[in-house]
Formats: C-alpha cells, structure tokens, sequence
C-alpha cells in the first residue's frame, strides 16, 4: 500500500474564474492516468476532499437490514433519523407477519419511506425522497404554519363548540410529527454532505438551530393535541370561556416568538418573552377536567419561550 507523504500545493487561477491544482506526478504514474482522464471529487464532513478515479455515483442508497423482534418498530424509525435509504426487514425469532400491521402504522409518520417488496417473512423499504429536493427551513416553517393553524382552531372550537374542530386539531398532529422526523433526518444528511449545504446555503450552525426549532414547535403540536383532547371532555361551558382567555394570550406569545426566529427580529422575541413572563396562572380554573389542560398549557407557552430563545439577529 502506497502513502504519500503530504505535499503542500499552490492554488492557481486561469481564465480568470478557474481554479487550478497540480496532482502528484509519482500517483498519476502508479494509477496510470493520462490526460482527458475524469476524476471525480467530493467534499467530506470536515472540509477535506476526496479524490476518486473515474465517474463517483454519490446517489448509491445505504442499505441496512434488521430482524423482526418486539422493538422492530422503534428500530425502523432508528433507520429512518439515521439517514438509511433501503431497508431490508427479516424474520427472526418472532413472526415477521405478527407485526406488519405496527410496521405498516409506523411508515404513516417517516415521509418518503414505501413499501417496495413484500412477502410472508421479508419487507423492504426504500427511501423515495431526493435529500437535494428537500429544504430544511420550509419544512421547519410549515411545520409551525400547521401547528399554528391547530391552535387558532382550538380557539375558534372554544368560540362556537365545534367538537369537529378539536378532533381536527388531534389528528393533525400527526402531520408535525411527520415533518419532524423528516427535518431530523434531512438535518443529519446535510451534516454529511456538505454539497447539501451549498444547495440550500445553510451553515452548520443553521442545522443545530432548525433541530432546537422543530423540537420546540414538535413539543408545540404535542401540546395542543393533548388540550384538544382534554377539551372533547369538558362540558363546563364558563370554564371553557376562562380557558379561552388563556389559549388567546398563548397563541399571542406563540405568534411573537415565531415572528422574531422566522424574521430574525430581536424585538418580537423579547416581546415574546416578556408576554410569558407576565402570564399568572392563579385564576385558571383548577379541577380534575382542567388540570391536564392547565399542564399542557404551560408547557406550550414554555415552549414558545424558548422558541424565542433561540433569535439570533444578522
């Protein structure tokens, strides 16, 4: 096996916007690479290149395979965040067939992840999304737009009692969960390959600030799915009316709070934070119907709070 010792190499401008590098005449020799040959480069995690002879197909699918056993669905969304592109299930020791019908519900919430071979004791599944057609930042603001949009339904159901509107609200959370874990994965993705980056012009920092941004407005969805639910069983008609009250000045915080992240605007997030702040929960009704509300209010206004920690300014 050859090494090289490193070598320190000019950078040399032709053209007036060519950028020129030598390669070492002992490895063009050994490689036996002549002029007009194509080398293929690419650009590692760390910023260093690799140099590759020939055509380099960068689109080759990670496969990986897993046998069915009582944590299969959990190893299947595993897979999934970690970037996997064909997922190839097997039988094991349990009954592959056993747990289809679980495989199959958990598909529902990873984007892009289909069915390609089935039988009695075997499933494969490939990813169908091209990472290079998937932005992170207008993932992350439509996550919130549906999250947003579940909360000024709640409001609305307050208003005029519609129960429809509430189980709307329930199941849209699926929805956000779905474009969670897309953003973790595609996160991870463009970490890898920082050609995904160029495309979408977004640093390193960015990513770790889009992950923090979509747990917080994920937590979001969460709770609101959970008052949703808490509400479908309150008859109390004065005491939805209090809690009306309460969901207008979080939906107020929660509006504030995405303005200063989405526009970069360190006023509405000081706004944001001031509101929760001020929020005293003394005089929310407190009763076995709305202590669970009361819980999961304060933990979207906390999310919402920290949403609005996470504005950094230009």
């Amino acid at each position: 096996m050859y090494c090289l010792m490193a070598e320190l190499r000019k950078i040399q401008k032709t053209g007036g916007s060519t950028y020129v590098i030598s390669l070492p005449k002992k490895w063009i020799n050994r490689q036996k690479l002549s002029k007009g040959e194509k080398l293929s480069l690419s650009e590692n995690g760390d910023g260093s290149l690799t140099v590759r002879i020939g055509e380099h197909n960068s689109k080759n699918p990670s496969e990986v395979e897993i046998i069915s056993g009582p944590n299969i669905e959990r190893h299947l969304l595993e897979k999934y965040l970690l970037g996997y592109d064909i997922v190839k299930i097997f039988e094991g020791k349990e009954s592959l067939e056993k747990r289809k019908m679980e495989l199959k519900n958990t598909l529902r919430f990873l984007l892009g992840y289909e069915i390609m071979e089935e039988a009695s004791n075997t499933m494969t599944i490939h990813n169908l999304l091209n990472p290079a057609e998937i932005s992170i930042s207008k993932s992350v603001r439509r996550m919130y737009t549906i999250v947003s949009v579940m909360h000024k339904d709640i409001l609305k159901s307050l208003k005029t009692g519609s129960k429809t509107l509430l189980k709307d609200v329930v199941q849209r959370d699926e929805e956000v969960n779905r474009l969670y874990f897309l953003i973790i994965r595609q996160i991870r993705k463009i970490l890898e390959t920082p050609s995904l980056r160029d495309n979408e012009k977004i640093s390193a920092s960015d990513c770790i600030d889009y992950r923090l941004v979509a747990r917080f407005i994920e937590q979001m969805g969460d709770s609101l799915q959970s008052i949703a639910e808490s509400l479908l069983k309150l008859k109390n008609i004065s005491t939805q009316k209090q809690v009306l009250t309460y969901l207008e000045n979080s939906y107020e915080l929660n509006q504030m709070a995405s303005k200063g992240f989405f526009k970069k605007k360190e006023a509405f997030a000081l706004e944001a934070i001031s509101l929760g702040k001020n929020i005293n929960y003394d005089k929310f009704p407190k009763n076995k119907d709305t202590r669970p509300i009361l819980r999961n209010l304060i933990n979207l206004n906390n999310s919402s709070q920290d949403l609005a920690d996470t504005v950094r300014t230009e």
